[in-house]
């Protein structure tokens, strides 16, 4: 059974390596959900409070550009507009990222 005072977060990455050492690493300060793509994450943010997304860009079917990574980040930007969206690349990627995150970005105070 969930731990209701423990906030959710959710990995979104298809590097089963990538997502246990993360979910190693936070699950004892948080409810560590995982996602291996894109419609497994948006199946998580439809049906669970998520509080945090961790996620990389990269993700099958499309593995060569971003676009299921940004579509994660605009679902949850949809679903819950204030939760924070972390980004987790090992590509060159990045420049990508802070730029679409900078032009989507609001302020939630």
């Amino acid at each position: 059974m969930p731990n209701p005072t423990k906030a959710t977060l959710l990995i979104v990455d298809d590097d089963e390596a990538v997502r246990r050492g993360l979910f190693w690493a936070l699950d004892g300060q948080y409810r560590v959900l995982e996602a291996t793509s894109r419609a497994e994450a948006m199946q998580l943010l439809e049906r669970e409070r998520i509080d945090v997304v961790l996620s990389d860009l990269r993700l099958p079917p499309h593995v060569d550009d971003m676009s299921e990574g940004l579509a994660i980040i605009e679902a949850a930007r949809r679903a819950r507009p204030a939760v924070p969206v972390v980004v987790i690349t090992g590509s060159d990627a990045k420049h990508a990222a802070l730029a679409f995150s900078r032009s989507h970005w609001t302020p939630t105070r």
